[in-house]
């Protein structure tokens, strides 16, 4: 659902300008934050899926500077 157009853009995407662009980042911040919105229980899981995100971007130069998952006590309400 929320991580939907964050597989679509990592299918649609050949090469690390395309997947380490601001659009794809935001994607990934999303996708992780709603995750954890969902189960708080996964906070420290979803945090390391994004920095091995950032590591990756970073290594292949394509900084996209730390995406940090705001800690919360609990899920957030509808």
């Amino acid at each position: 659902m929320y991580c939907d157009s964050l597989a679509t853009a990592n299918s649609s995407c050949g090469d690390y300008a395309c997947y380490c662009s601001g659009p794809v980042a935001a994607l990934v911040y999303t996708c992780g934050t709603c995750k954890y919105q969902h189960d708080t229980t996964q906070y420290a899981a979803l945090q390391q899926e994004v920095d091995k995100y950032v590591a990756n971007c970073a290594s292949n130069n394509f900084p996209v500077g730390a995406l940090p998952i705001p800690y919360c006590s609990a899920p957030a309400t509808a």
